[in-house]
């Protein structure tokens, strides 16, 4: 793994007030250079931005290039010139003069060497998305005892939904370069549509076997319903 992992046990008691301020506590990172400018990842996409010396939003890191924080709880990014910084916590004090008082548990990680903005992405969601493993009982069933999930090449998944002998898979081009997306599904495929965001359906899309292909647009987002 590239990524170096904190987990961090904060008992935050620090407050704030009109004539103390407000507490803050951050991970700052010193870098070997200033970039140019700073990757961040947005909805649906990442976005450059030169360096500030104010936080500016990010949903879950932010790139100098040569390195990477990535977040799963906080969104506030401070690049400027040649130093990074997160904010872990931060009392503010009106209304609730006591927002952030207690025991915070916060993960973060830094991410060395990872310049492609494609695999930013993918390092981001296998940080903040870990695989899953759910143990199970010995009992029959009808299913093969090694079978392949559904697997997607080209655009980014945001969301999968299934139920009724349909699935429907909501992804995004982020590189703003158009791309072929490749849904192969563990079964043979009836029929495939792209729908609107409400899920009504558009037109139909070519499929083969278990397999269903179409081109996605820069920076678009396409909802695929497939039957089967």
């Amino acid at each position: 793994s590239r990524l170096v992992k904190y987990d961090v046990s904060v008992r935050w008691l620090e407050t704030g007030s009109q004539e103390k301020g407000t507490p803050q506590l951050s991970f700052y990172m010193p870098l070997k250079a200033a970039p140019k400018e700073f990757t961040f990842d947005v909805p649906f996409g990442t976005t450059d931005r030169e360096g500030v010396d104010y936080d500016l939003p990010g949903l879950t890191f932010a790139s100098s290039g040569d390195v990477a924080i990535f977040s799963k709880h906080t969104y506030g990014f401070r690049c400027y010139e040649d130093n990074m910084s997160l904010t872990l916590l931060r009392s503010g004090f009106d209304p609730d003069p006591y927002p952030e008082c207690g025991l915070h548990e916060i993960e973060f990680a830094l991410g060395f060497g990872i310049e492609d903005k494609e695999k930013l992405i993918n390092a981001s969601r296998e940080f903040n998305t870990p695989l899953t493993v759910a143990s199970n009982y010995s009992h029959g069933g009808d299913m093969p005892l090694n079978m392949e999930g559904i697997k997607v090449e080209g655009p980014q998944v945001t969301a999968v939904r299934g139920g009724n002998n349909k699935t429907t898979i909501r992804m995004y081009e982020a590189l703003g370069v158009a791309t072929e997306a490749v849904v192969t599904m563990p079964c043979v495929v009836k029929a495939a549509w792209t729908t609107d965001i409400n899920g009504n359906r558009l037109q139909s899309v070519n499929h083969s076997g278990n397999t269903v292909r179409l081109e996605v647009g820069k920076n678009k987002i396409i909802t695929l319903e497939i039957e089967w």
